[in-house]
């Protein structure tokens, strides 16, 4: 995880094992308002690749120009209004599918953990075949999860332009600048929130100037210093002949 992350880390747990024999981490974290805001929406090419979707969908732009072609009062408005249509249709499937497999993820992870856990007293061969077709159904659900987020993170970071890796890099760059991930405030607790480290340093370096002017003036106080009478003030103010 990265240093600049670890105050916004609520809860960390170790799940059960599923598809291998290592065990899943999950991790929570807490987002603020100080993180940038999530990237515009961008089509998902998946959904071009099942085939009665694409027709549906043909059908039904093809519906949108017959209706509205003719009442539309410029070009530009009716493609406006057409690549709106469209996002919704996209938006709407993808959210069905979504929802689709986290039904069936979280039904999977529920038929799974009882079975396991009566595999572990009295294990069985169908007892040891009926898990293994759960474990291998839910490896398929996430498996196909992993590749649509590999393939997003591909788009978003390593794709080819005029300005190729620059992203990435500019990532890599900002990784590598030293962070402070926590620090003792006055009173000794551990301070760790973005905030609270920037506010415990300013009340360090103002305590700090503030007790050496504070020294300085209560050095000067005790010193007898030369100064100017009347006459020499006026010598000294005197045009120069």
């Amino acid at each position: 995880i990265s240093k600049s992350l670890i105050q916004s880390v609520t809860n960390v747990s170790i799940g059960f094992r599923v598809i291998s024999d290592h065990a899943a981490v999950t991790l929570l974290m807490l987002l603020n308002e100080e993180f940038p805001a999530p990237p515009r929406w961008r089509l998902n090419a998946f959904l071009l690749q099942d085939k009665s979707f694409l027709q549906k969908l043909m059908v039904d732009i093809r519906d949108f120009l017959c209706f509205n072609e003719e009442t539309a009062s410029s070009k530009a408005i009716l493609w406006d209004a057409l690549k709106a249509f469209t996002r919704g249709k996209l938006l709407s499937r993808a959210s069905f599918l979504k929802k689709q497999r986290t039904e069936q993820i979280t039904n999977l992870e529920k038929e799974r953990k009882p079975l396991e856990q009566q595999f572990a007293t009295s294990p069985t061969d169908s007892l040891a075949k009926t898990l293994e077709q759960k474990k291998y159904a839910l490896s398929i659900l996430l498996s196909r999860k992993a590749e649509y987020a590999l393939f997003y993170t591909h788009q978003h970071y390593f794709q080819q332009g005029e300005c190729a890796f620059c992203l990435l890099a500019h990532r890599l760059r900002r990784c590598q600048m030293p962070q402070i991930t926590g620090i003792r405030s006055a009173t000794g607790s551990l301070v760790t929130a973005p905030k609270e480290i920037c506010a415990t340093f300013a009340d360090f370096f103002n305590h700090l100037y503030s007790s050496e002017s504070l020294e300085v003036e209560q050095f000067f106080s005790g010193q007898r210093l030369p100064t100017l009478n009347s006459a020499d003030k006026e010598m000294l103010d005197s045009p120069i002949s």
